[in-house]
């Protein structure tokens, strides 16, 4: 049997595809992918929000704490805390981002994007913290590229790939204007699955395998789920049967070490190895029950304040003695302690519906037509099927499995499923050749115009009201497949077939420099400046240690008041979660040295300090905030523009006697 490189090399489609290094013009796809990255990386930059919600927030923690040689998270407000929190039960805290379990806080997030995060914190500062999933877009874009040109054995649908993974509205170039994970964790897997199929001169196998192997291991470090990548990966391994052995044994190795970081920290976290810190996801992955509505109906959907303060029920004896209060502000049934359960297979017949419709929406009916031939000629070329076929089936079942549907867990399925998109596009654009080449001359000229009236209807009925790239995808793509098929007809199948992979790499790239120029200009309303003018005014209104109680419905200032203030931040929907009395724990708060205030809405604000049960108890030091200042307190919502708001310090009264 031939070795992986080579087998990937001769296995191909019919009519087969000349080697990429015969192409013409490759100077011209290499300067378009360099095109492709210096607007991608504007694009990027200019739209990194530093506004931070759960994920980016969580993973900036954790990666300050591991700078810092620290682990586990250490909270100055967890003392205060321990007597309102269950006993010997884990609790989510931090906004869902740290669960509490034996007076030890643990991010439930795995190490791995943490790591590169701290690694970068190190070296350049805080603040490139911010550029590393930037930089991670054009190392995942080189890796598309360099995996579509192996694939596909042709660097122009190499080109094609990446560009199609900007193009396409899969919301990965979205995902790189946060510290989010996602796109460094498929940077991580593809870069391993392009080792993996090899370079076409087939040099030093074996360290490709192990250093795909360690790739692969450090994505599954950074994203669990991507250990579904493992399954392209073997795939790709089992087909050099010579040396099968060898390289799993090899590969094993180096996706031990990659992972290693998770298997540490899971230990450290949740006391074993195999455990990682959101087990809690699976735990009932094999249930059929139905979901319980206060798991439908999270505490963040509460309308506001006033139906936390009219939910409350616990008397405050820590502040008047019992039964000088009525009945004060307490939870209504609130969710699971820690957030889990998200995959079930209950949510299968849900959330798969919604699945298939959000990848109808990011790829478009024409390019699921195109990837459907691509799958099906595919088999032609065993290792363009291994490494897509199997994930794209595997992925759509095991994350409709998940609470939700959504497209950032079918990144990538969107990502590998252009390659088979291309596929179809070049066999369809060459087919008329191909039949021209056996002699078949007037079959070539009716597969031509079939194949011209196919594409057109197809572009005809493209969205063009969509406010994305996708309309004009599908018309690069029918330009491509169309003057391939009507100039094969006329004889010449490698003449087709350049001009199917030139075509189509060409047409793609007209449409992103054309979308550039109209996209360019935004940048995000939250960066550097405003998080430096939000911090001093925190820091100016704030005295003392500070305590900001705050809600989610109006953005999600806990967060980065949390990570960029000296305060601590709590959300009210948090102390529902917890079942805990708010004015116990405000008490106490003020009576440990901490100075406590509230972040509401002006008239939500007003209503609970007009409470019954609040008014007689405390006293408020208000600081009214204009909507058109809402940003400097780091309240920002895609709901609003800003609300009036109230920052009111609490203190007790003096009580009579």
């Amino acid at each position: 049997m031939q070795p992986l490189d080579d087998a990937a090399s001769h296995a191909a489609p019919t009519p087969s595809p000349p080697d990429a290094r015969s192409e013409p013009l490759v100077w011209l796809a290499r300067l378009l992918l360099v095109v492709l990255l210096v607007l991608s990386a504007v694009w990027t930059v200019r739209r990194t929000t530093w506004y931070l919600a759960i994920d980016q927030f969580g993973y900036l923690t954790f990666a300050s704490d591991l700078a810092q040689g620290r682990v586990l998270h250490q909270w100055e407000v967890l003392p205060a805390l321990e007597k309102f929190l269950p006993v010997n039960e884990p609790v989510d805290v931090f906004a869902q981002t740290y669960v509490r379990h034996e007076h030890r806080l643990f991010c439930r997030y795995a190490p791995g994007f943490p790591l590169v995060l701290a690694l970068v914190r190190v070296l350049l500062g805080p603040e490139a913290q911010h550029y590393v999933n930037p930089a991670m877009l054009l190392l995942l874009l080189v890796a598309l590229y360099v995996l579509g040109s192996r694939a596909l054995r042709s660097e122009w649908l190499g080109l094609a790939t990446a560009l199609l993974g900007v193009l396409l509205p899969n919301y990965v170039l979205l995902w790189s204007t946060s510290p989010l994970r996602d796109v460094p964790a498929h940077f991580f897997a593809l870069s391993g699955l392009a080792l993996l199929l090899g370079d076409p001169h087939g040099t030093a196998r074996g360290v490709r395998t192990a250093l795909a192997g360690l790739l692969l291991g450090f994505a599954t470090s950074t994203r669990v789920d991507a250990v579904l990548y493992l399954i392209p990966a073997l795939g790709l391994v089992a087909l050099a049967r010579a040396t099968l052995v060898r390289r799993v044994v090899v590969g094993g190795l180096g996706f031990a070490l990659g992972v290693l970081p998770l298997l540490v920290y899971n230990t450290i976290a949740t006391g074993n190895p195999l455990r990682p810190t959101q087990a809690m996801e699976v735990d009932s992955v094999l249930s059929r029950a139905p979901v319980s509505p206060a798991s439908e109906s999270p505490a963040w959907k509460l309308r506001f304040v006033s139906e936390a303060i009219a939910a409350e029920q616990e008397p405050a004896p820590e502040i008047a003695p019992p039964g000088a209060l009525g009945r004060s502000p307490q939870p209504r049934p609130t969710p699971q302690l820690v957030q889990g359960g998200g995959l079930r297979l209950s949510h299968l017949e849900r959330t798969l519906p919604a699945n298939l419709a959000s990848l109808r929406e990011a790829l478009g009916d024409f390019a699921i037509a195109l990837g459907a031939i691509g799958a099906l000629v595919a088999w032609r070329s065993p290792a363009l099927f291994v490494l897509t076929v199997p994930y794209v089936l595997l992925s759509v079942f095991f994350f409709s499995l998940w609470t939700l549907p959504g497209p950032r867990y079918l990144a990538g399925v969107m990502l590998l499923f252009p390659l088979l998109v291309l596929e179809g596009a070049r066999f369809v654009g060459v087919l008329p050749a191909s039949l021209a080449a056996r002699g078949f001359r007037r079959s070539a000229y009716v597969a031509a115009a079939v194949i011209v009236l196919g594409v057109a209807l197809a572009v005809a009925t493209a969205p063009f009201e969509a406010p994305n790239a996708l309309p004009w995808v599908d018309v690069a793509l029918a330009v491509g497949i169309a003057a391939a098929a009507v100039i094969g007809a006329r004889g010449g199948e490698g003449i087709a077939l350049r001009l199917a992979t030139v075509g189509l790499g060409v047409a793609l790239a007209i449409v992103l420099v054309w979308r550039s120029t109209s996209s360019l200009s935004a940048r995000a309303t939250f960066q550097h400046e405003q998080v430096e003018r939000a911090r001093a005014t925190v820091e100016q209104a704030l005295e003392g240690s500070p305590i900001v109680i705050t809600t989610t419905q109006i953005g999600r200032p806990a967060e980065n008041l949390n990570y960029y203030t000296r305060a601590n931040a709590i959300y009210i929907e948090e102390v529902l979660r917890w079942r805990a009395p708010l004015q116990h724990m405000i008490a106490r708060f003020l009576r440990l040295g901490f100075s406590v205030y509230v972040l509401f809405p002006a008239e939500y604000a007003k209503s609970w300090l007009a409470h019954p049960n609040i008014a007689p108890w405390y006293e408020g030091e208000v600081r009214a905030i204009p909507a058109a200042q809402a940003m400097n307190y780091f309240v920002a919502s895609p709901y609003h523009r800003g609300v009036d708001l109230w920052l009111v310090r609490l203190r007790l009264k003096e009580q009579p006697g």
